[in-house]
């Protein structure tokens, strides 16, 4: 009777041993390839929105050079630059001669720029060259009173330096409220004497795109965000509008850029984050998920597992059972 539990234990060893090696190693294996793909998962995401934010911003600066080419060359038709003294006017503060283009009178005038954006919706303006500043004499941007912008003045700066030295600027910028990207472009006459500028707008789809990005889903409780670069939130499923300056991680988010950053919420619930910094629009795109997620996922692989080493176990221990019964039975009969 003890050869027989002796050959049943063996028969038992034999089996389980094995499997529960494999089994640990697979499940580290795994559960390792998972945690892995989880985290390449919210990465690429993240790589996801920062493309699909800069094509909208390439497409956009592709329309914007055509539209400003094309501008350009109308200027060019309308006939050479020239600046009548004999009629000085009053444009915020400063005593301007009448810029004409051609027979068409640019200072004071509003008649290019409204049929820009009567036709186009381009937001758009003329600036006038004066004692090294560039003076807004033509706009069809409105105050939210209706009265058009104009006396402002370009005197320092980035957009400034670029086109104080013929050069083109483009980037985004407000307009009425509304995020635009623009271009401006100096105006030079038949000298190529620098005496003038002008300033096109198009209107971001920006409403479409936050909506886009919110929609956006990470896991089961996954997150994206983007902040601005004082670290107040513009998307956030929670924190929209406010600010996340104060806290650690959006500190090194910040300060890196580029990255991932692991750290804990309010709750003390382990989060992981991805995020990269999109220059042109100074947004700091952020894509994270609870840590747990992760494990709820590895955890479900374990108990898996763990039912079928049981089954396994249960299988091995029948047929050991059986084994020694038919191998005792010659002896025993």
């Amino acid at each position: 009777m003890k050869a027989k539990i002796k050959l049943f234990l063996w028969f038992i060893t034999i089996s389980i041993i094995p499997l529960l090696i494999m089994g640990g190693f697979s499940y580290y294996l795994i559960s390792a390839k998972i945690s892995r793909q989880y985290e390449e998962n919210i990465n690429n995401i993240n790589m996801g929105i920062y493309n699909m934010v800069d094509t909208q911003q390439k497409v956009l600066m592709q329309w914007m050079d055509s539209s400003a080419t094309a501008f350009s060359e109308k200027l060019r038709w309308l006939g050479p630059n020239r600046f009548d003294y004999s009629n000085m006017v009053d444009i915020g503060g400063y005593k301007l001669p009448t810029w004409y283009i051609g027979n068409q009178k640019i200072t004071g005038d509003n008649t290019l720029v409204d049929i820009l954006i009567s036709k186009q919706k381009l937001p758009a303006t003329l600036f006038q060259l004066h004692d090294n500043k560039f003076i807004r004499v033509s706009s069809n941007v409105r105050q939210p009173d209706g009265n058009r912008i104009v006396g402002t003045i370009v005197d320092s700066g980035p957009i400034y330096e670029k086109i104080i030295n013929g050069q083109i600027w483009r980037g985004r910028g407000s307009v009425e409220g509304i995020m635009h990207g623009m271009i401006y472009q100096p105006i030079f006459d038949s000298n190529n004497n620098l005496v003038g500028a002008f300033v096109l707008g198009r209107r971001e789809q920006e409403f479409e795109l936050l909506t886009a990005i919110k929609n956006i889903v990470v896991g089961e409780t996954g997150f994206v965000a983007v902040m601005d670069p004082e670290g107040v939130f513009i998307i956030h499923p929670t924190m929209q509008g406010k600010s996340a300056a104060n806290l650690g991680w959006a500190q090194e988010i910040l300060r890196k850029k580029n990255g991932s950053v692991a750290y804990k919420d309010s709750n003390g619930r382990q989060k992981i984050a991805y995020y990269k910094y999109y220059e042109p629009w100074n947004w700091y795109i952020v894509t994270g998920s609870f840590v747990s997620e992760i494990f709820n996922t590895t955890r479900e692989l374990f108990q898996g597992l763990l039912l079928l080493c049981l089954v396994v176990i249960l299988l091995s221990a029948a047929i050991a059972y059986a084994m020694s019964i038919t191998f005792f039975r010659p002896i025993d009969a």
